[in-house]
């Protein structure tokens, strides 16, 4: 029998049985799964079909325990819902293999390739624009002064500035003329800051002290 026929006689007999309901709740799920499964059907929703089918004998079973199923009836539905399932379930199969182009082996393996060397690229690509990007933040802070107010930043963009010296060193003087929006007073707070997390180390006292990078600038 086409499932269609099937899930009909199955929706007819939920319908029978939720006319004579005494709860009422229960009474309107059996009636809303009855018609889904005849809208389901007539689509050929067989994949929704089996979703309903599996809540119709979740229904069935609790009407049964609650007394307003038969258990001799509960158990003829209970089979027909099986029947029923099977034949939606073996339909979707069909369904996907028919939709599913053939595939050798060679172009499964060459479009995994495929798909991975395109991620490298584009991780290689977004490491890249990262790289620009915070160069570009540091060059803007060096030439204008802005991002000055965020000591990150601002002590990020000294860093920078001393790895780009001669010998990875410089002198106050020296830094100062790069950042003119940066008073002696703050910059000596960042280097002295710096001095402190290890990344820049001071070298001699006075007017002539270094302040030299001590790990690679990128």
């Amino acid at each position: 029998m086409p499932i269609r026929k099937q899930a009909q006689q199955l929706s007819l007999a939920l319908i029978k049985i939720s006319v004579s309901a005494r709860r009422i709740e229960f009474r309107k799920r059996l009636e809303r799964v009855a018609f889904d499964l005849l809208e389901l059907s007539a689509c050929r929703d067989f994949e929704g079909v089996s979703s309903i089918v599996t809540v119709s004998k979740e229904l069935i079973t609790f009407g049964k325990i609650i007394y307003e199923i038969e258990p001799m009836n509960a158990e003829f539905l209970l089979g027909e819902c099986e029947t029923i399932n099977k034949m939606a379930r073996d339909l979707v199969g069909a369904d996907i293999e028919m939709e599913t182009p053939e595939r050798t082996l060679e172009e499964i393996f060459n479009k995994r390739t495929e798909n991975r060397d395109e991620g490298g690229i584009d991780m290689e690509r977004e490491k890249k624009n990262e790289y620009s990007k915070k160069r570009e933040e540091k060059k803007i802070i060096r030439q204008s002064g802005n991002g000055i107010e965020n000591p990150a930043m601002r002590q990020s963009a000294i860093l920078e500035e001393i790895g780009r010296k001669s010998g990875n060193s410089a002198q106050v003087r020296e830094i100062m003329s790069s950042f003119p929006n940066i008073s002696e007073r703050t910059l000596r707070y960042d280097l002295q800051k710096l001095c402190k997390e290890g990344v820049v180390r001071r070298i001699g006292n006075g007017p002539s002290t270094l302040y030299e990078a001590v790990q690679e600038m990128v």
